[in-house]
């Protein structure tokens, strides 16, 4: 029932491939903890796979992503913990994520993103995962195979202040709420204060809500948005 400790990073360079993990979460009452990261370069890239190159799986992770996460579990009622990064550039490509995220009835905590430049590129072998930045509740927005419908807290908010963002071959920034019952309280926002944004190639601003309030999209651009080839505003 206790509340979990916080994790703090601070480098210069840090990666996490092929499913590495910096990840806080609850699976009870008590309250994930805070992560925070300070590195001057952050590359986030890929999914877990074996020997042979065929994709991992467990009974409740179809897909192993590399990223960094802040969530609860399923059946749990603690609140998720921000999760704040402060970097000069942030890559992230192959399915990797940066997420917040409540399985449970308490509710997902803000995601906050300082970076001068942040890319996202593609999707995960198989097509399984797009990379992503996210804060949802119940649902990952962009694939077919997860859902916890049951799900009822509160989704967080995205906010990333940048000077550069480029969202590119269906890779997404998305928040959601996937219960459409009157006990689901919403997703949060997507508040983006960049100089230029660029979406490209299927690339999405993406904000689900099948119940309760949230769901806005707030953009203050200085210069130039760009949309091109398929990609979208939702």
């Amino acid at each position: 029932a206790g509340t979990a400790s916080k994790i703090k990073i601070e480098s210069k360079r840090l990666d996490l491939f092929n499913g590495a993990q910096i990840n806080s979460r609850t699976f009870v009452d008590g309250a994930a903890g805070e992560i925070t990261v300070n590195a001057e370069n952050i590359n986030i890239s890929g999914i877990a796979l074996d020997e042979n190159g065929e994709v991992i799986t467990l009974p409740d992770k179809p897909v192993l992503t590399s990223g960094i996460l802040a969530s609860t579990e399923a059946k749990s009622s603690g609140n998720a913990a921000p999760l704040t990064i402060t970097t000069n550039n942030l890559n992230l490509s192959d399915g990797g994520v940066v997420e917040t995220s409540t399985l449970g009835s308490g509710n997902g905590s803000n995601l906050t993103i300082n970076a001068k430049n942040i890319s996202l590129s593609g999707v995960s072998k198989n097509e399984l995962f797009p990379t992503s930045i996210l804060s949802t509740s119940g649902n990952f927005p962009g694939t077919i195979f997860f859902s916890v419908p049951d799900a009822t807290g509160k989704g967080g908010s995205v906010n990333i202040t940048t000077e550069n963002l480029t969202v590119d071959n269906q890779a997404q920034v998305a928040v959601s709420s996937v219960n459409s019952t009157d006990a689901a309280k919403g997703a949060g926002n997507i508040d983006i204060n960049a100089e230029k944004i660029s979406l490209l190639n299927g690339g999405k601003l993406n904000a689900q809500s099948n119940s309760g309030d949230g769901g806005n999209i707030n953009l203050n651009l200085k210069d130039l948005l760009i949309l091109r080839n398929n990609s979208s505003i939702s």
